[in-house]
């Protein structure tokens, strides 16, 4: 199967056919957070509003290589782990020790999640251009929030910056004391920020059909 995010958005598009939600509130963390948006684009009419947590989708200026590192994270996995591992003696002696750390934990997490690696980095670079939002997220008229750890790479603050910047009707909240690992971090604090985002909302436009996340 072809990994894509216009293929997430038309299974999206199914499912909630298929639960006869006419409206909805899109949640979404990480790769979640591009399927929604991209959703809401396709889809505007149906969305009320986005709630999206340090959400991909957008390249920030001059982080390219970032992402071909965390490329060859995925696409050798046991050669970069090796490498990785064997440089820890090293990396003692000129403190580079944790940053030796981080690129094995991430490493683990990126592989946690084969589908995510496909669309993130398994594809042609050319198809994974063409589904980035930066051009369109000033037609992104939904109402969003946008949650972001404080102690989170540079790059996903980036990100999360470009989209309140770029959406017109984007919020940016910054969490403290929590990096990438928002949802599973700090579960009420982000549960409380959706419940006052949906609510304001319910008060202004008077109810809604569903919510998914």
């Amino acid at each position: 199967l072809n990994y894509s995010i216009k293929l997430e958005v038309e299974c999206l598009f199914q499912f909630l056919e298929a639960l006869h939600l006419s409206q909805v509130y899109l949640i979404g963390h990480s790769l979640g957070g591009w399927i929604g948006a991209s959703y809401a684009l396709q889809y505007s009419h149906q969305v009320c509003g986005l709630v999206l947590l340090s959400p991909e989708g957008v390249q920030a200026p001059g982080k390219e290589r970032s992402w071909w590192c965390q490329r060859c994270l995925v696409e050798s996995p046991r050669i970069t782990y090796g490498i990785l591992r064997s440089l820890r003696p090293l990396a003692q002696l000129w403190g580079g020790q944790k940053i030796i750390e981080q690129a094995l934990q991430q490493q683990q997490q990126l592989l946690s999640s084969p589908a995510a690696c496909q669309l993130l980095f398994q594809r042609r670079y050319s198809e994974i251009q063409g589904e980035l939002l930066l051009d369109n997220l000033d037609w992104l008229k939904v109402p969003s929030l946008i949650l972001q750890g404080c102690t989170d790479t540079p790059e996903a603050i980036a990100r999360s910056q470009i989209y309140a910047q770029e959406a017109p009707q984007a919020q940016l909240q910054m969490i403290e004391r929590v990096g990438n690992n928002l949802p599973e971090a700090l579960p009420k604090v982000v549960a409380r920020h959706i419940d006052e985002f949906v609510s304001t909302q319910i008060e202004r436009d008077g109810g809604i059909g569903g919510w998914m996340g």
